[in-house]
């Protein structure tokens, strides 16, 4: 399948929706844990949380997994999310200090700007956890922002995620961790 088109199967995404496989965010959240501590887990919001009647929020089953459970916060665009909040998160004002993490899979196509608002939004030192194409690093555009917010680590995937089951569409992905106020040079994982 072309990475650039995804065929048709991309039309009938709605909101941009793919099932993050959690499977995925378990094998992060192992390394990241190994690293960080799951004492970083405090109050936890997943702007966009997804799920539906036949799948669960990716995010916050992945770390019900690891015992983290109960300050996870969900927020979702699409009326069929099993989020707690039908909204979009960019419209929303989000008290500062209220998370010290904010961890989702964005829509590529408004990833920028969920990043920088949850940089915004989340705590003093707190977490802003995205998985991304690992291609978001290139572009003239985002060479401003990057200057500006190194993150603290990147955790390359080092199998090709499949969003459609069986297959994948020839992308390589990574969770990008950035730690608010954090400028060290960004360190490099492959999971």
């Amino acid at each position: 399948m072309s990475s650039t088109n995804r065929s048709d199967s991309r039309n009938s995404h709605i909101s941009d929706y793919y099932i993050t496989p959690i499977n995925v965010i378990k094998e992060f959240l192992n390394k990241f844990i190994e690293i960080e501590g799951k004492y970083v887990f405090k109050t936890i919001l997943d702007p966009c949380a997804g799920g539906d009647q036949t799948h669960p929020m990716s995010y916050p089953a992945a770390l019900e997994a690891f015992g983290i459970k109960g300050n996870i916060d969900t927020i979702d665009i699409r009326e069929d999310s099993l989020a707690q909040l039908k909204a979009d998160y960019l419209q929303l004002d989000i008290p500062s200090e209220a998370y010290n993490v904010i961890i989702t899979n964005p829509p590529f196509s408004c990833a920028l700007e969920i990043i920088e608002k949850a940089l915004h939004d989340v705590s003093k030192d707190g977490y802003v956890i995205m998985l991304l194409r690992l291609n978001f690093l290139g572009s003239k555009k985002r060479k401003p922002f990057w200057d500006a917010n190194p993150p603290k680590y990147v955790f390359v995937h080092s199998k090709r995620i499949s969003f459609f089951g069986n297959t994948t569409d020839s992308i390589e992905y990574a969770h990008f961790v950035w730690q608010k106020n954090n400028k060290n040079p960004t360190q490099l994982f492959i999971i």
